[in-house]
């Protein structure tokens, strides 16, 4: 009989810093909203738990539609990988 469990890889230990530093923008963002774990399920339809996991790092197959869900909940353009344009115009303009 086959199991429904799947054996997961171990992540990449550059993947995994990558995921804890995303997991602290996104709490970062999230605190400075002012706004709950429990609030931010409610304004992104992402589950309080997923957040969590998030925030910790522990979350390495978290999808990116749902990151984009909490980055547009919490109108912070930098969880979706977007600087405002003056801000890139400023960047690309200066190097």
């Amino acid at each position: 009989m086959l199991s429904n469990w799947r054996v997961r890889r171990p992540v990449d230990p550059a993947v995994a810093d990558a995921l804890k530093r995303i997991g602290e923008g996104v709490r970062e963002a999230r605190k400075a909203h002012l706004v709950s774990q429990m609030q931010l399920e409610q304004l992104s339809g992402v589950d309080q738990t997923t957040i969590s996991r998030l925030e910790n790092g522990l979350a390495p197959g978290f999808r990116l539609e749902l990151l984009a869900r909490i980055g547009l909940a919490l109108s912070d353009s930098r969880l979706l990988g977007l600087a405002p344009r003056d801000e890139t115009k400023r960047h690309w303009l200066s190097g």
